[in-house]
């Protein structure tokens, strides 16, 4: 068992160099498949920036109604204004970090982007035609997922120099 893990483990480690190694917003040219990395590095970008956009939206118009409030407690509360910025600076700072972590999802993470995940849709497919062609038992399946994708991040593949 513990050769395919490590044969999964590679092969997850593999696939991902194929396709260029994309992280983000950045890819290698120059692979087999890296016209994949840039497909996905290039949609990943656009979903990002959407995401973004909604995120700035919807802060907007929050810091707009407590622009509105900040200013009645100013005409109020003149004495404490120091306070009462810092409170609104605080208060908007909280509102996009609660924005930002409920971001939504960019599924090209998934294709590539991201190689947590794109391993462990490779892990969760190898280990699926694994335990029927090898007759292997269930557990296997919860077993080896994510040993694979977990010791895929200590197998280095890199671009050999000549």
């Amino acid at each position: 068992m513990l050769v395919y893990i490590i044969c999964v483990s590679c092969l997850i480690s593999f696939l991902h160099f194929c396709i260029g190694s994309p992280k983000g917003d950045q890819f290698s040219t120059g692979r087999i498949f890296s016209f994949w990395g840039r497909f996905v590095t290039e949609r990943w970008l656009v979903i990002e920036e959407k995401l973004n956009m909604k995120i700035e939206k919807e802060l907007k118009v929050i810091q707009e109604r407590e622009i509105i409030i900040l200013n009645q407690k100013l005409r109020n509360h003149q004495n404490n204004s120091e306070k009462i910025i810092e409170e609104f600076n605080k208060k908007i700072l909280t509102e996009r970090k609660r924005l930002e972590s409920n971001k939504g999802i960019n599924l090209y993470s998934a294709l590539g982007s991201c190689y947590i995940c794109f391993g462990t849709w490779i892990s969760i497919l190898s280990w699926i035609n694994l335990i029927i062609i090898e007759n292997l038992d269930l557990y296997w399946l919860f077993l080896g997922i994510p040993t694979s994708v977990i010791l895929s991040k200590y197998v280095k593949i890199e671009k050999p120099t000549y």
